[in-house]
């Protein structure tokens, strides 16, 4: 990875900066509870969607102008938002692997920004920006300047908040039929994602909000893959105990060195490094386990990433994976011209589980390793239809990464895997929790604080399953004040929507193309 094109996962930007106006961010409590849920809805009808409609068949390699059908299969979180005062809304890309946020203005033509575009002079907080705003994506890019405003999310707002505001885009907004689109990006990405690539005093919008939360993470809930309307959920400022079994483990965050031409991650022996920053939501990675076949090795970073569909990791270990997952070489092929693994559909009824562990400590590998393990059902995505009931042809949630582009192996987890999973993203103590996710959770709530963690440790809240012990203990005034904060909560809340069959494979495969 080049320095000079350090960017999100989810794209690649490129900032000319000046001066700063206006002020540091301020923020506003979300409410009396200091929680905030935002519920996950999948739509078969979303931009990407409709894109993929378009592409033509035998399936063509991406180049300038048009997104490959691979790089649209999966899904995209969108989240509402709004911008300004009285708030305009926005449905805007949510994801961990980037850390700007940015919406099209009204100086946008139509032609290249067919949806919501923000007006200034409709906000009374708005203030204007002279700094140059621009995004290469790998398959579009979006320009403008900055601006400064109000950006609301259910009850709670951040004042000040530094925007992207679009002037021109291309090959990014799709015109739709019917459902919903992608119309900008809220990055959930550290600071450094903008810092080392020059734009200063540009906070992303969940660490700006964080400043105000009594527990300063995001967790999020994908899903099932196979879950279709209300699939998931975020919450900021707090966990969801309804959507994970066992104990929330915690694991660093690995930090990155930025002082030689290729960035790096400090794990393993440069672990000790001092001057790193962080810049992905990057974990040490210390093994893959799929049947008899098991590769350990000294850490190296896996980043997870949300905004990528596909998992992806070096070619030599992918294919270890598929051999193993299948059962056999003949029974799955490398698609060359798009870059995926072709498998039998069949294998929707897998009993197979695909294990990535992951060091409790970024200079060694951990005894007791935190596993992200999903199933291999859950990894065939359809390729001729939106359903995988009725598809006859099928490809592989995990593909080969690109090599060479750090001073290390490029690992991606991505949505694929991170679905059987409960992330806690902690914004204070740079660390990330994971517990294996419980499905049966979903359209449940049961917020609580994610305190008690620590460093490579458990979370002192339990899970939420009918035979623990603090489940059955639990006080009637507990369930009702857990009740109540549901019902405000969801009476709050804006939506995510989850677009099926709208890929968004990781701009750290898409800059590093450029």
């Amino acid at each position: 990875m080049y320095l000079s094109s350090i960017a999100s996962a989810a794209l690649i930007a490129i900032v000319s900066t000046s001066c700063l106006l206006g002020t540091d961010a301020a923020v506003v409590p979300p409410n009396n509870e200091g929680i905030v849920r935002l519920p996950l809805i999948r739509n078969s009808n979303g931009q990407l969607a409709q894109l993929r409609r378009f592409e033509s068949t035998p399936l063509e390699k991406r180049d300038a102008t048009r997104s490959s059908i691979y790089n649209a299969f999966g899904r995209e979180y969108l989240i509402e938002a709004g911008v300004g005062t009285p708030p305009q809304s926005f449905n805007l890309t949510l994801d961990t692997g980037s850390a700007e946020f940015w919406v099209p203005s009204i100086s946008c033509p139509t032609s290249s920004c067919p949806y919501e575009r923000f007006d200034g002079k409709k906000s009374s907080t708005f203030e204007s920006n002279t700094e140059v705003f621009s995004i290469e994506y790998g398959i579009g890019s979006a320009t403008g300047n900055y601006g400064i405003d109000t950006v609301s999310v259910g009850t709670a707002k951040v004042d000040k908040q530094k925007i992207g505001l679009a002037s021109g885009t291309k090959n990014i907004l799709g015109v739709v039929s019917s459902g919903e689109q992608c119309n900008g990006i809220l990055g959930l990405g550290f600071p450094g994602l903008n810092s080392a690539r020059g734009a200063s005093n540009v906070e992303p919008f969940p660490f700006n909000l964080g400043k105000t939360l009594d527990d300063q993470v995001f967790s999020i809930f994908l899903n099932s893959h196979y879950s279709y309307g209300m699939s998931g959920e975020i919450v900021f400022g707090g966990i969801d105990t309804s959507k994970f079994t066992g104990e929330l483990q915690y694991v660093p965050v690995v930090t990155y060195d930025t002082a030689n031409y290729l960035v790096s991650p400090n794990v393993g022996a440069d672990s000790k490094k001092t001057g790193g920053i962080y810049l992905y939501w990057s974990v040490a990675g210390q093994g893959v386990k799929v049947n008899n076949y098991q590769k350990s090795f000294t850490p190296q970073a896996f980043i997870l990433d949300t905004g990528t569909t596909l998992t992806m990791v070096p070619k030599t270990y992918a294919e270890g994976i598929l051999e193993a997952a299948t059962g056999s070489k003949s029974k799955y092929s490398w698609d060359e011209l798009n870059g995926v693994y072709r498998v039998d559909c069949g294998l929707k009824t897998s009993t197979v589980n695909i294990e990535f562990q992951i060091s409790t400590s970024t200079g060694s590998a951990s005894q007791n390793a935190v596993t992200i393990s999903t199933p291999v059902k859950e990894m065939i995505i359809p390729l001729d239809t939106d359903y995988l009931d009725t598809a006859t042809a099928c490809m592989f949630g995990i593909t080969a990464s690109s090599s060479g582009l750090t001073a290390g192996e490029s690992w991606i987890i991505g949505e694929a895997s991170l679905r059987s999973m409960y992330l806690v993203h902690d914004m204070k103590n740079n660390q990330v929790g994971l517990a294996p996710v419980n499905l049966a959770g979903a359209g449940k709530f049961t917020p609580a604080s994610s305190a008690g963690k620590t460093e490579g440790g458990t979370s002192n809240t339990n899970d939420n399953n009918d035979s623990s012990e603090n489940s059955d203990s639990k006080t009637e005034q507990q369930k009702s004040s857990a009740s109540k904060n549901q019902d405000e909560s969801i009476a709050s809340t804006f939506k995510i929507i989850n677009v099926v069959a709208g890929a968004t494979v990781s701009a750290i495969a898409s800059y590093w193309l450029m």
